[in-house]
């Protein structure tokens, strides 16, 4: 599996309906740790994978350190066709 950022499609500065849209004309599951994706896309049978990520800030670097031990369930769970993956950090 791949990701490309919403500014490398040139979407950055673009509200979620834009950035929503995109992914359902171009078939991308959306990640992300925006609630607002989520509310959309319930009831939606036209929207996008999504995988909801459920961690505080922090920085690039440590987001994708963290996520990386999930990619393989991840992926796993979207080849089997799940719309929507929450994946949480551990309660500290």
């Amino acid at each position: 599996m791949s990701a490309t950022t919403v500014g490398d499609v040139g979407l950055r500065e673009s509200d979620d309906g834009s950035i929503f849209n995109f992914a359902v004309t171009g078939g991308w599951v959306l990640i992300t740790k925006d609630e607002d994706f989520v509310l959309r896309s319930v009831g939606n049978p036209e929207a996008p994978a999504i995988v909801w990520l459920r961690l505080g800030n922090c920085t690039n670097q440590v987001l994708f350190a963290w996520l990386e031990p999930f990619m393989g369930e991840i992926t796993r769970r979207l080849g089997e066709g799940e719309r929507l993956i929450e994946v949480r950090a551990a309660a500290v």
